[in-house]
């Protein structure tokens, strides 16, 4: 019995080091790497694996401690007939909505699973700052477009959507409840079970060096901001347009913005400039430290298949200042201070009220640490729910 892991889809891609897909397939194949022995799984392990990039450290160690096999892809197109050439029987991607443009090249007879952690084209309106984070001009007219004509986009992303669905077919995984119901509601009767699993938290240590960066003011973070499906662009309008009480000593520490969006920072919010300190992409030990040291996470995202950063603010008591669309709610609970994400003044106002409100921000920091509380022992209850339904889906194509 051959099991393939398809790790390269949770690798880096362009200017994103870092996107929770790729995180959830990660600690999903570490569990089950950890685990397949006590279950008495027989099985030989294959993973794919970007030309030229490494995995991160626990991925290689723990790659290199089984013997598993690595096989250099250049691209998604690879693997139909890599899982041809090397007689896969059991298929596993962390993101397989990328394979949309390849579902017929894929041979019948392995078993496909995957997870769907969002029907997010479907939730996105293409607002003219959503498109501004295009640097292609082609790119902003295609977005343009879509929100136009949106009743033919949408049935095109149904469309490809059941195409993923059907070559999926033998196990489909969600990472929230939201996203569960959505499917549901897109495609009734079109899919009777879907498990629920939260993503597999490994708990690391915050690395201190980058509280230093801003040690001489507090500061709210913001992550992800070169995506514009995290609508940081939102945060940086909100601070630019209203005078923010509070707000005065401190600063926006942005995390992950290109150089061509800090540039249309620049242009576009010089106020919002004077408050924001751009930062690279960083290891998750120093991203801990800026979770550790934040006056708040500010989370204004417009779709999220789960979202970990809210959570991860939380075990450290940082108050969590989020949106209030797609699965956020599910995950934070009565934790954060919620906001319309397409509404700037409201951001503003949240902004403010953690600001000058001390009673509401040691609310949420006591009711943060309690909601990850919450998660942990939720995850536990769940950490061996993927492991038996891999094991059910090996052991039904062993009987046949």
């Amino acid at each position: 019995m051959k099991v393939l892991f398809d790790l390269h889809v949770t690798q880096s891609y362009g200017t994103t080091r870092f996107h929770g897909g790729g995180k959830y397939g990660q600690t999903l194949f570490i569990m089950f790497m950890s685990n397949r022995d006590a279950h008495g799984m027989n099985v030989s392990v294959v993973v794919t694996k970007k030309i030229g990039i490494d995995f991160p450290e626990d991925i290689t160690s723990l790659i290199e401690r089984n013997g598993v096999r690595i096989v250099e892809v250049a691209g998604h197109g690879d693997i139909p007939l890599m899982i041809r050439d090397e007689a896969i029987d059991v298929f596993y991607s962390a993101l397989p909505e990328t394979y949309i443009p390849f579902t017929n090249k894929f041979p019948c007879g392995p078993r496909y699973i995957g997870t769907i952690h969002g029907l997010r084209d479907l939730e996105i309106h293409y607002t003219k700052m959503y498109v501004s984070y295009q640097r292609k001009r082609m790119s902003q007219v295609r977005q343009r477009l879509r929100e136009v004509f949106r009743g033919f986009y949408e049935k095109s992303v149904l469309s490809d959507n059941r195409r993923i669905l059907d070559l999926f077919k033998d196990g489909i995984i969600t990472d929230s409840l939201h996203t569960k119901h959505q499917l549901k509601i897109c495609y009734p009767g079109n899919i009777l079970d879907i498990d629920v699993l939260f993503p597999i938290h490994f708990d690391s240590t915050a690395q201190e060096d980058l509280g230093v960066v801003l040690a001489s003011s507090s500061y709210f973070l913001c992550l992800n901001c070169n995506r514009p499906v995290k609508n940081v662009f939102a945060v940086m309008k909100a601070v630019q347009s209203f005078s923010i009480a509070g707000l005065e000593e401190k600063k926006i520490a942005c995390v992950g913005f290109s150089e061509y969006h800090k540039k249309l920072i620049r242009k576009k919010y010089p106020k919002a400039l004077e408050k924001t300190v751009f930062i690279d992409y960083v290891e998750e030990a120093q991203l801990n430290s800026l979770y550790a040291h934040a006056f708040a996470l500010l989370y204004p995202s417009v779709s999220e298949g789960f979202g970990y950063p809210p959570l991860e603010a939380m075990k450290y008591g940082t108050p969590v200042i989020a949106s209030c669309v797609s699965s956020i709610p599910e995950v934070c609970g009565n934790a954060a201070l919620y906001f319309d994400p397409y509404d700037i003044r409201e951001i503003a106002n949240r902004i403010q009220q953690v600001c000058t409100e001390p009673e509401l921000r040691k609310q949420l920091s006591a009711c943060g640490k309690q909601r990850y509380k919450w998660y942990l022992s939720m995850m536990e209850s769940q950490r061996t729910s993927f492991m038996k339904f891999l094991l059910s889906k090996i052991h039904n194509k062993v009987e046949e």
